[in-house]
């Protein structure tokens, strides 16, 4: 004879034979302790084989197997692909997977099962998106310093347009005074042959009106001075100390750095001009 039950923790139908009435039994689903019930029939039986320990009860075929919920599959395969990967956005996806399936699976233990699954899928979801982080980080910490690099290097060029401007302006004020360069930057405003935006640096800060120039220059100087002398140079501060747009007597300019190599040719070019006033 056999006895059915219900186990009250996995909710499955279980069949017990009759000599296991009124003993400890384990449930072959759920492993839960289970008390069996007992029978009439089996308060009178006298069984052949007494059962010793504990015993295990048959599971109803009918009822025995519950579906794995499959969010807590798709779950844990997100989470082990976003892991394996490093695509953390599928880890991602494996945890809110993995939340939902523990959700359900809660809200209807006889239903579904699968609930070690879906933890699994929610760990390794925080696996892969803790590795997506460490090494997408640097990643992004080199583009971030590259995009500020490259406006930097777009500045200074901007910045060699204005310092090869004040070159030519200098060139033709000196076409009408006797190949003299201007006494100072102020003459070449009130001429007009340079505007005021043109004496700012865009790396400096500086705004138009506020000050005088973004540059320095060396006056005293003409078309037949030593091609090697300075003529225009930027404040230190322009580009963070890194060095200077130069312009020198015979025209060109170029970014020289480190800054205090143009210190070293500023200095070159007064002793310069100073020696050749002393002739």
């Amino acid at each position: 004879m056999a006895i059915s039950m219900r186990c009250e923790h996995c909710g499955v139908l279980l069949e017990i034979d009759d000599s296991y009435a009124g003993m400890q039994v384990e449930c072959s689903n759920c492993h839960a302790l289970l008390q069996a019930p007992v029978s009439e029939n089996a308060a009178n039986a006298v069984p052949t084989s007494p059962p010793t320990g504990v015993g295990r009860m048959q599971i109803n075929s009918t009822l025995a197997l519950r579906p794995s919920s499959g969010l807590a599959v798709a779950a844990m395969v997100c989470g082990i692909i976003g892991c394996a990967t490093r695509l953390f956005p599928v880890g991602i996806v494996g945890i809110v997977l993995g939340i939902m399936a523990v959700s359900r699976i809660n809200r209807e233990p006889r239903e579904y099962e699968g609930k070690e699954m879906a933890i699994a899928g929610i760990c390794t979801g925080a696996v892969s998106i803790i590795y997506g982080l460490f090494f997408l980080t640097p990643a992004f910490m080199m583009t971030s310093s590259s995009v500020t690099r490259a406006k930097e290097l777009s500045r200074q060029l901007i910045c060699a347009s204005n310092v090869k401007g004040f070159g030519t302006a200098c060139r033709i004020y000196a076409n009408d005074y006797d190949e003299s360069f201007p006494p100072g930057i102020q003459t070449l405003l009130d001429t007009g042959d340079i505007i005021p935006r043109s004496l700012i640096c865009p790396s400096s800060g500086d705004q138009v009106g506020t000050v005088l120039s973004s540059y320095i220059y060396i006056p005293g100087q003409t078309t037949e001075s030593d091609p090697r002398n300075v003529l225009l140079y930027e404040k230190e501060s322009n580009h963070a100390g890194e060095g200077s747009n130069v312009l020198f007597v015979d025209g060109h300019a170029t970014f020289i750095k480190p800054y205090s190599r143009v210190e070293e040719l500023v200095e070159e070019t007064k002793a310069r001009i100073a020696e050749k006033r002393t002739e």
